[in-house]
């Protein structure tokens, strides 16, 4: 076999490959239409089966637990736990865990929440806890073990 040869077979075999790829690609593309149809009979299929086994439809809202490890953050520290009161989700818990902040991000956050009332203190809706400089991580163990989600999230405070 020549040079011309080899080159041509390759050729050949990398427009063939390309071709099924392409293929392969478009009818992912058609399908992709049709999923939110599936995913709705997904949820009707679980809902009577959910139905049938106990007579009625509970509805699962667990509790998220949003831990947000916070050091030298003053300047965009209440914006992040703002954003994150913002949410649709009712049963929400923030846990601010300032790990050993030099600056005024610890007296922020507690100015913060003293003066929100719509957040009350009694159900633990926001806590922040300082904890001495130990980095993220230690600052996310922390987080972990104070929280009582059955959900937990972690957002940087920036």
């Amino acid at each position: 076999m020549t040079n011309a040869d080899l080159f041509t077979l390759f050729r050949n075999i990398t427009i063939f490959l390309a071709t099924i790829m392409l293929a392969k690609y478009f009818i992912f593309l058609l399908l992709a239409a049709f999923f939110p149809v599936r995913e709705q009979l997904r949820r009707r299929r679980v809902l009577k089966r959910e139905l049938r086994q106990h007579g009625f439809i509970s509805e699962f809202t667990p509790r998220v637990s949003v831990i947000i490890p916070a050091w030298n953050e003053e300047v965009g520290i209440l914006k992040t736990i703002r954003s994150v009161l913002n949410n649709d989700y009712q049963d929400v818990e923030i846990l601010v865990i300032n790990d050993g902040s030099t600056d005024r991000s610890r007296e922020l956050v507690e100015a913060f929440i003293e003066e929100s009332h719509q957040y009350d203190q009694a159900s633990g809706s926001l806590r922040q806890y300082y904890i001495p400089n130990g980095g993220k991580g230690a600052a996310l163990n922390y987080g972990i073990k104070e929280s009582s989600g059955d959900i937990i999230l972690t957002i940087d405070a920036d």
